[in-house]
């Protein structure tokens, strides 16, 4: 079978998962025992959530849960200055995805720094914590972090 039909009938078969039975007729030349519709995914669009709405799922939940522990573990031996070695990890989310992720940091309510000071003294130790992350996650890339001082 040609390159160009091969595409062409993947093409086709594409369009069939999402057209109807009376919409897929007029996509198709030539009906084959192996045509048709697949009904898993025809009504498949109309189960989804928006993203925001929809729960995460495991595997990342799991992935931003070893980048945790992997940054709690690190945090404390990673800042000479005492407000930054006592802050506090509120929150690890993706940003938009879990390739990207922000670091939710509260400073003690005594701290002497400034959050933007806590936030350019935290930038500038983010390539040792991402490196202390890629050896505690077991994954080819290592996501990018962002930082957000409360």
């Amino acid at each position: 079978m040609s390159n160009k039909r091969k595409h062409d009938r993947s093409i086709r078969h594409d369009h069939l998962n999402h057209a109807s039975q009376a919409h897929a007729d007029d996509l198709c030349d030539a009906w084959h025992d192996d045509d048709g519709l697949d009904e898993r995914r025809r009504w498949s669009h109309r189960r989804r959530l928006p993203r925001d709405q929809q729960k995460p799922p495991r595997k990342r939940a799991q992935l931003i849960a070893q980048i945790r522990r992997a940054l709690l573990a690190a945090w404390a031996t990673t800042f000479d200055d005492p407000d930054l070695a006592a802050a506090h990890l509120l929150d690890l989310r993706p940003a938009p995805d879990a390739m990207h992720l922000e670091l939710l940091i509260a400073l003690p309510p005594d701290a002497t720094l400034s959050a933007a000071q806590a936030r350019a003294a935290i930038n500038a130790q983010l390539g040792w914590l991402r490196s202390e992350v890629a050896a505690a996650i077991h994954r080819r890339r290592v996501p990018h972090l962002r930082v957000q001082v409360l």
